[in-house]
């Protein structure tokens, strides 16, 4: 109704105009409100209607994130998958990514999802270029990988071996029916899961390393320095301290792992007693070996051998390297590096069972042989990766620390064990580490042939293998089992006569005889109008 000329007073128009504003501040409030009653996980009502439960976590991974002490952040830098993964791998990522922003939105808050751009590598956006640098994210493979991260701590996720087993199938006819590559396994859920677990771990496990014995320096940017694996290991979720024996200073009583890189001089008596007292209490130790041979009372073959694992004196293990033309060529110092694929690993086992079904591979140089020797009770002993068959144990030629990389015809041509695992019970009677894992009260020896595998020059190659073995001596696989929901099937099997007679008798007869009823219905009903 309009108002006649004597109602249009400035009264009349400061109370159109703050009825106005009030309508707007109430709009906007209410906006607000609704955003926020949103956001409340616990107001909020959720039903998951897809037919395998696509949206739906499972119990146990509600509960972790109703309770994260710590906000978590997830960057996915996904890639173009490598051949002739290109579909698969894509279906894999888009799971992830809606698993991810599922994993956000039942925090209440406390995991946040960024999805980086990699489609031009050449024009990277400054936030993906800065996200990557601070991540230590120096190659994304093919396929590309999440990073998880707390408060300085990160964990890799990769797209095969981490997320998914991928099956190449079949495209060659010659070698049996063709197939297309498939996801044969999708454990998205799990994997994000213990990640999360890792980086928001109250607890950072301390590892001691050994020092004055000619080991690898831990602050040394050098090719054979270690503070690259340091900072790995500060990436990961532990603390690093040195421990310096030689001047009476007692083992720190609360070591997680005990670790010597490469010591080419004996421990003293009270130093080598004290790691293998720790050891035999229900201590974590690990030795990456110096190609040099110490031996002799109070060495590191003598510490390793009174676990059950011996290191072969007075060599290295040589490989045979492919030269340009594929074939095999010794005699060259390449030869003194060794690559262990998955025929080398043992599967079922948390070191090597992600690199094996992620085709990953590590890398030793100057590796020595690692043979079994009498244990403590009790105790399981398994060779953890070994060399290619045509591999030969050198010893030097003409002088010490030379060789010729070149077998000689009475040389063995092997399977050598370039590490070793032994786990055995602590010995009866005796207080165990305060350090130790209540839950699994045990002893852990992981002896690796090659100081070189854990230098600078290769942590980078062997991240994944580092950090597994790690977790494995601290007690943190965090094997959290999560049942795995595959998709179900929703393909039409052509050579089936029933549920092609099936889909035929809905499109041709059912669909276009109700689509006549409907006309024959309107029809009737716009006459009956007139």
């Amino acid at each position: 109704m309009a108002l006649g000329p004597g109602e249009q007073g400035p009264w009349t128009r400061l109370s159109i105009g703050a009825r106005v504003v009030l309508a707007a501040v109430l709009a906007l409030v209410a906006t607000v409100l609704v955003t926020w009653v949103a956001e409340r996980s616990a107001l909020r009502w959720r039903a998951d209607l897809t037919a395998d439960a696509e949206n739906t976590l499972h119990p146990a991974t509600s509960k972790v994130l109703a309770e994260l002490p710590r906000e978590i952040e997830i960057d996915l830098f996904f890639s173009l998958p490598d051949a002739p993964f290109q579909l698969v791998g894509r279906e894999v990522q888009d799971r992830v990514r809606r698993l991810a922003r599922l994993f956000a939105d039942q925090s209440g808050g406390r995991v946040r999802v960024e999805d980086h751009d990699l489609s031009d590598r050449t024009r990277l956006a400054p936030r993906s270029q800065a996200r990557r640098h601070e991540l230590g994210l120096t190659g994304i493979e093919p396929g590309g990988l999440a990073a998880v991260s707390a408060g300085g701590r990160r964990q890799l996720l990769r797209l095969r071996g981490d997320f998914s087993d991928l099956d190449p199938g079949n495209a060659d006819p010659r070698q049996g029916p063709v197939r297309p590559p498939r996801v044969a396994g999708f454990r998205g859920e799990e994997a994000l899961l213990a990640a999360i677990l890792k980086v928001s771990e109250e607890h950072a496990p301390l590892v001691v390393f050994t020092k004055g014995h000619g080991e690898l320096d831990l602050e040394s940017s050098a090719e054979r320095g270690a503070a690259l694996l340091v900072r790995e290991l500060l990436a990961q979720g532990f603390r690093t301290r040195a421990w310096d024996g030689n001047a009476g200073a007692p083992f720190p009583a609360d070591a997680d792992l005990a670790v010597v890189l490469g010591a080419e001089q004996r421990f003293t008596a009270p130093e080598f007693e004290a790691l293998a007292d720790y050891v035999e209490r229900g201590g974590r130790l690990l030795v990456a070996l110096s190609p040099r041979t110490v031996d002799g009372a109070a060495s590191v073959e003598e510490l390793l051998g009174r676990f059950g694992a011996r290191p072969r004196p007075g060599g290295i293990v040589c490989t045979p390297m492919p030269s340009a033309t594929g074939a095999l060529q010794t005699g060259i110092p390449q030869c003194a590096y060794a690559v262990v694929g998955h025929e080398g690993m043992p599967a079922q086992n948390p070191v090597t069972d992600p690199l094996r079904t992620a085709g990953q591979r590590v890398m030793f140089y100057a590796s020595r042989a690692v043979d079994r020797a009498p244990a403590p009770r009790s105790a399981r002993v398994l060779d953890l990766l070994r060399s290619s068959p045509e591999s030969w144990f050198e010893t030097p030629a003409g002088g010490a620390d030379r060789y010729d990389y070149a077998p000689d015809p009475t040389s063995e041509r092997t399977r050598f064990t370039l590490a070793m695992q032994v786990v055995f019970p602590p010995e009866p009677g005796r207080a165990p580490v305060a350090s130790g894992d209540p839950a699994r009260p045990e002893a852990r020896v992981l002896a690796v042939g090659s100081v070189d595998a854990l230098a600078n020059h290769l942590v980078v190659t062997n991240r994944d293998f580092i950090a597994n073995a790690f977790d494995w001596l601290a007690s943190r696989e965090y094997r959290v089992r999560v049942d795995s929901r595959e998709r179900e099937a929703r393909r039409l099997d052509l050579a089936d006569p029933a549920p092609v007679a099936r889909v035929h008798t809905v499109a041709v007869v059912l669909l276009p005889g109700l689509c006549v009823l409907l006309g024959l219905a309107t029809w009737r009903k716009r006459r009956s109008t007139r």
